[in-house]
């Protein structure tokens, strides 16, 4: 079993997240990483979530390291009520065999039935 997310920002809530849940669980980490990546002004980068949503853009990203493990625990920020695009993006082309995915997100309630992956 091993981690795998994605943050935006340095130290954003993810991140810590991400970190806490590692350490208490000692697993790897697995960040995914868009090959551009997103601003750090808060404006620019609700711009760019909101273009890649509303145009369906998945941007490409890459990982430290190929994920093997059948289980997975998936940390990453809800936009606009679903995953970021280069997450789905990335579960589409990385995760090509069945895996049990636990998701986390670092936000103050979360229904996941309600969470779009499409």
């Amino acid at each position: 079993m091993e981690i795998a997310y994605f943050t935006h920002a340095e130290d954003g809530n993810t991140e810590i997240l991400t970190r806490k849940i590692a350490g208490q669980l000692n697993l790897p980490t697995n960040r995914i990483m868009p090959k551009k990546p997103y601003p750090i002004s808060y404006e620019a980068l609700v711009e760019r979530a909101k273009d890649e949503h509303e145009h369906s853009i998945f941007p490409e990203a890459s990982i430290n390291h190929e994920i093997s493990d059948d289980v997975l625990i998936l940390g990453t920020p809800i936009w606009f009520g679903e995953l970021p695009n280069v997450v789905k993006r990335f579960l589409k082309e990385q995760l090509v065999a069945p895996r049990v995915i636990y998701p986390f997100a670092p936000v103050k309630v979360v229904d996941w039935e309600t969470v779009s992956t499409n």
